[in-house]
């Protein structure tokens, strides 16, 4: 389920970029798929771990705002990635997110 802010902004990108091109509009109504979704990095995909916040154009390319799962021990800032950069996963259960964070000590 979508959270309040998620769906807020998802309804903001399509007020702030309603001047966009039509192939500007396409690509923002495919981002808005993603907003609120738990995705897992594709070079990382066993701890980065998280959801889709946002997303915009950036120079004709959707970049999507990457918010990190907190129960994760290794903590990430939000930040910016691109649709090649995720994929969509299931939300770890919180005892996959021990085991991890477990390893993660000894590493």
């Amino acid at each position: 389920m979508m959270s309040a802010r998620c769906r807020l902004a998802a309804m903001e990108i399509d007020d702030h970029y309603s001047a966009a091109d039509d192939a500007g509009k396409q690509l923002l109504q495919h981002a808005r798929t993603f907003i609120g979704k738990y995705v897992r990095m594709t070079l990382a995909p066993n701890t980065r771990m998280g959801t889709i916040e946002d997303a915009h154009l950036d120079h004709g390319r959707v970049e999507y705002l990457f918010h990190h799962d907190q129960r994760f021990k290794d903590k990430l800032p939000k930040f910016y990635i691109y649709e090649d950069d995720f994929e969509i996963c299931e939300k770890p259960t919180d005892e996959y997110v021990r085991m991890v964070n477990k390893l993660a000590r000894y590493a």
